[in-house]
């Protein structure tokens, strides 16, 4: 009788969360656009078979154990077919331990890394998770990302997967952000059984686009993004409160699900349930992993800046995540996703994209943050977005797989991005599209012109002034779907005091600003350093202002590279070297001429709205300064300045996606 009475507690709570979930899930799902016109319904070749599943450590070359777990289908298994295999390897654990009573119904462990295991398993892969070196509860100490040594057990996995009797020889990988930036590093192994890989949200470039964007420290995420891969190093569960500023649960729905989730998950799941020795042992060497908190200030006077630590030398153009083009030799497809709204997190895509070029690779960007999992549109009705990403990945994988013939990629366009306002997808060749430049001119009016002007407008350094936490920046808010809050605080009086605001006649018809806008100021300073925040932004016809992008930038940072990349980086734009030598001062008093690039995006301002520009110096709320703030000029004097808009008149054919059973795609 108790036994029942707590199962039957454990399908309520379950029913709740499916119910939360599905509330979550299902707004506005009607008549949601995307870039192709019909869904991808391929044949489950297992979808009714069950699942097997088991957990183990395999042994690296120095001994260091990493865990894994492997699942199959179960018909699979019996009757010996050979598969497919998807590897995802992660740094926030492969699995969570599932707490009585809630295993009676889904089991000891559960993957929640946002990858739907058991469609991939229904569709005919094997499915192999594992926790990184130092991390969950494989064995060994993390120096630093991507050490070497933690790539060299990738090759062992993906060596160890090939020679596994469910594996048919070929081999595909996928994962978000962290776990997306490991396919590029199977991909620089060169391995023969690896395919195709896939990355949603995946940092590359991660000194400009994550950590220093525009050679300031972005504080907001990688403060607490630190803070909270030691508590995972750890074996803890993290309370949702303290992972980061603005995460804490608001709704009623949030702190339902944040209490239901204490309730379902008990932390990183053992690779032996009945040997809890080995997994302390697993978690007390990561003990001696490095804190990371202690280099990255140190970085702040450049990319190639040499960090010494008792343990090692560390500089991030040559050790961090870039070092995988020039040792990548054998280009494969790539299918990468980004959104506008994380971090710059897009411009890194685009820079992967080119950077590991293949003929066969796809872009795919809309108005998505961190993970795609919400969709950050003014104009959308619901912050849920129902492009599904694993769904094109499966396509894309099960296209060169040789799963499934016709399925028609062949056919299209390499880049399909999402243009707000427009609410449409658009296909294209390249990114950044074929495009216009419209030059607005920044006027003592606070108007932007078409005429150049002079300026005498002087920008004011506030050290103290602060935007908003619920943005692009604090990109550990995606894991809870929360949206961006920008209009309410950028449409209120208060924005816009002690900042340089300009503002343009309304439209005379829809403007599509698709690529980098930029702006060019020619100032001058009472100091030898500087910072400019800048934000673009649109202004409807009854004063409400929805965001389009911002930039920023310190600088002594200014030197844009136009011809070198040590790294062999591919970039689309000009962008600032952030090398230590290329650092330049400030001759006080003297004029100069700098540009600052907005990040990607695509974004179409209706007719009868305005563009707004605004100018200020600081946002202590998501950045920081570490040295030499009293370098920074307390004045910039603005002399001229203009706002460069790559405008897409000549658009290509665009399509939305309704509800439609067939297994074909048309473009």
């Amino acid at each position: 009788m108790k036994y029942q009475r707590n199962k039957l507690l454990s399908l309520c709570l379950l029913a709740i969360v499916g119910l939360m979930f599905m509330i979550g899930g299902l707004n506005g799902q009607k008549d949601c656009p995307s870039y192709r016109s019909k869904h991808y319904f391929p044949r489950m070749r297992y979808e009714n078979d069950g699942t097997t599943t088991r957990s183990e450590y395999l042994t690296m070359r120095d001994g260091v154990k990493i865990a894994c777990d492997l699942y199959l289908p179960y018909r699979a298994v019996n009757e010996n077919h050979r598969l497919p295999t998807l590897l995802h390897v992660t740094r926030y654990y492969r699995s969570y331990k599932v707490n009585w009573p809630f295993n009676y119904l889904v089991g000891d462990k559960i993957s929640i890394n946002g990858i739907p295991f058991p469609k991939f398993l229904a569709r005919g892969y094997a499915i192999v998770s594992c926790d990184t070196r130092g991390s969950g509860v494989s064995f060994g100490k993390r120096l630093y990302d991507f050490h070497r040594d933690e790539v060299q057990d990738f090759k062992e996995v993906l060596d160890w997967i090939t020679k596994q009797k469910f594996s048919n020889g070929k081999i595909v990988s996928t994962g978000i952000s962290y776990d997306g930036m490991v396919t590029d590093f199977l991909t620089s192994l060169n391995h023969p059984a690896l395919v195709a890989v896939s990355s949603i949200s995946g940092p590359f470039d991660i000194y400009r686009d994550t950590i220093y964007p525009g050679g300031i420290y972005q504080k907001s995420f990688i403060d607490y993004y630190l803070k909270f891969t030691q508590t995972v190093e750890s074996g803890e569960m993290i309370t949702r409160s303290d992972l980061c500023a603005g995460c804490a649960p608001e709704t009623l729905k949030e702190k339902i699900m944040d209490k239901l989730a204490k309730l379902l998950l008990g932390g990183v799941n053992p690779v032996d349930s009945n040997d809890l020795e080995t997994m302390r042992k697993a978690i007390e060497s990561h003990k001696d992993s490095t804190d990371m908190l202690d280099v990255v200030h140190h970085l702040e006077k450049g990319i190639n800046k040499i960090v010494t630590t008792d343990k090692f030398t560390y500089e991030m153009e040559r050790d961090g995540p870039m070092r995988v083009i020039a040792d990548n030799k054998k280009r494969i497809p790539i299918l990468v996703f980004g959104g506008y709204y994380e971090s710059m997190v897009l411009n890194s895509v685009v820079k992967r994209f080119y950077s590991l070029y293949h003929k066969d690779s796809r872009l795919i960007m809309g108005p998505y943050n961190h993970g795609l999992k919400v969709i950050n549109s003014p104009y959308s009705e619901t912050t849920t977005p129902c492009f599904d990403a694993f769904e094109e990945i499966m396509r894309f994988f099960d296209h060169h797989l040789g799963l499934e013939e016709d399925l028609g990629l062949e056919n299209e366009k390499q880049v399909h991005y999402y243009s707000i306002g427009s609410e449409k997808w658009f296909s294209v060749d390249s990114w950044p599209p074929k495009a216009e430049e419209k030059v607005l001119h920044l006027s003592n009016a606070g108007a932007l012109v078409s005429e150049k002007t002079e300026l005498n407008h002087v920008l004011k350094l506030n050290m103290e002034e602060e935007t908003l936490i619920d943005c692009k920046w604090n990109m550990l808010t995606s894991l809870f779907q929360k949206a961006t809050k920008y209009s309410a605080t950028l449409s209120s009086p208060q924005f816009s005091n002690g900042k340089l605001n300009y503002i343009s006649q309304p439209l005379s018809e829809d403007l599509e600003i698709t690529g980098y806008p930029h702006l060019t100021v020619e100032l001058s300073a009472n100091n030898r350093d500087g910072l400019i925040f800048a934000y673009l932004q649109e202004v409807d016809t009854k004063g409400t202002v929805n965001f389009v992008m911002d930039t920023q930038l310190r600088l002594v940072h200014r030197k844009l590279n136009l011809h070198r990349n040590t790294s062999g980086l591919i970039d689309v734009v000009p962008h600032h070297t952030f090398y230590v030598e290329d650092r330049q001062y400030l001759e006080p008093n003297q004029k100069t001429t700098i540009q600052l690039y907005f990040p990607a995006v695509s974004y179409t301002v209706k007719k009868g709205h305005s563009l707004k520009l605004s100018l200020f110096s600081f946002d202590k709320i998501n950045f920081k300064i570490f040295e030499n703030e009293s370098d920074l000029s307390s004045e910039l004097f603005l002399h001229s300045a203009s706002l460069h808009l790559p405008i897409v008149h000549s658009r290509p054919e665009s399509s939305s996606l309704h509800s439609d059973n067939s297994n074909k795609d048309e473009l």
